[in-house]
């Protein structure tokens, strides 16, 4: 049986293997394979419990085949509604735009940034709400962009963390 440290130990030896494979093999930008990726680790946690090492590889594989397939469906459904309306896809400058969900949302943001370090919540912020590349803050931090993106992902970890711990809590009763 597969314990968490195991499942632990698959994401930290083959999350750029895998990243970079989920690229090639669907033609994603790395965005997207990341989000693929993730949804798939997801899942991978939560049901690790029932897996045998020597299938985890395999198992894994038709995860992230089937969050793909999802992916695509959700993605070609949008796409449709977007030209059953006749609008044109937001202008990069305009998606920015602030918005009442978007304000509420950044509120809670900034709530959940509080579970980060502050070198973490500027990394978040800069990235997130301030629409920084990873290269523009790579240079100006002076470190590598695989630096930069391993930092920020440890950070929404963090976040994820707390968030898949309390709703172990509210499923089990707990607060």
């Amino acid at each position: 049986m597969v314990d968490r440290e195991f499942v632990d130990k698959f994401i930290e030896d083959n999350y750029r293997k895998l990243l970079g494979l989920i690229m090639s093999q669907y033609g994603l930008a790395e965005e997207e394979a990341s989000a693929i990726l993730h949804d798939s680790f997801i899942k991978l946690v939560e049901n690790h419990a029932g897996l045998e090492e020597r299938g985890v590889w395999r198992w894994f594989m038709t995860v992230v085949h089937h969050t793909f397939l999802d992916w695509a469906r959700r993605e070609q459904r949008r796409k449709a509604r977007v030209e059953h309306v006749g609008l044109e896809p937001v202008p990069e400058e305009l998606s920015d735009a602030p918005f009442v969900e978007e304000v509420e949302l950044r509120g809670l943001a900034e709530a959940m940034l509080s579970l980060l370090s502050e070198e973490e919540r500027e990394l978040v912020r800069a990235k997130y709400f301030e629409g920084r590349s990873v290269g523009e803050l790579s240079r100006t931090l002076g470190m590598s962009e695989s630096a930069l993106k391993s930092r920020l992902s440890r950070a929404l970890g963090k976040i994820r963390q707390y968030f898949e711990e309390k709703a172990r809590q509210m499923r089990s009763g707990g607060s």
